[in-house]
């Protein structure tokens, strides 16, 4: 039997059996990382790269990722490599705060899914937001204060209260979803 060949690339190797006509193409990453496309490769529950593929090298300084394999093994890592690579979706929230019945502040803030936002005005509130875009187009909005955590589902245009000690945050939030991949 013959082995693959073994490419000591940034992070992750994935070494599958060796086929006939290998070709090598690079694949350059828009939004995924190597690492982050290296986690899903490597999920044994999802098992996505076709047969045909005999190695795998990221290359984390160049954000991309090298295949080498058969021909037709190539073209649908490139498929498939375009449906995972998209933009995350952004939520747009605005909040109205609220403390002893009066309107204090109505800040608006825009955070990718998945990500950190911070929301902060000096001696009147410092908020952490973050949001995950559910299948079903809800939102999972986590609010934090420095003492005090928050969380909820969302629905895009109809406005939630999040209680705190000394404020209460109404929050409206809009998804943007990213184009659709071509």
């Amino acid at each position: 039997m013959q082995f693959p060949r073994v490419f000591v690339g940034a992070a992750l190797l994935l070494t599958l059996p060796v086929v006939a006509r290998a070709e090598t193409e690079t694949f350059p990453l828009k939004n995924l990382t190597p690492a982050a496309l290296a986690g899903i490769l490597a999920d044994e529950k999802t098992l996505l790269l076709p047969e045909g593929i005999e190695s795998v090298t990221l290359e984390l300084k160049k954000k991309a990722v090298t295949f080498t394999g058969s021909p037709e093994s190539l073209e649908q890592v490139g498929v498939l490599l375009n449906l995972l690579d998209i933009a995350a979706p952004t939520v747009s929230f605005s909040l109205k705060l609220v403390r002893s019945g009066k309107t204090v502040a109505t800040p608006t803030i825009k955070v990718m899914s998945n990500k950190t936002g911070l929301l902060r005005s000096p001696g009147l509130y410092n908020f952490e937001l973050k949001p995950h875009v559910n299948g079903d187009g809800t939102v999972s909005l986590q609010l934090e204060t420095a003492t005090e955590k928050n969380l909820k589902r969302l629905t895009p245009g109809k406005p939630e209260n999040f209680v705190f000690k000394y404020t209460t945050v109404t929050v409206t939030a809009s998804v943007e979803k990213p184009a659709p991949p071509k």
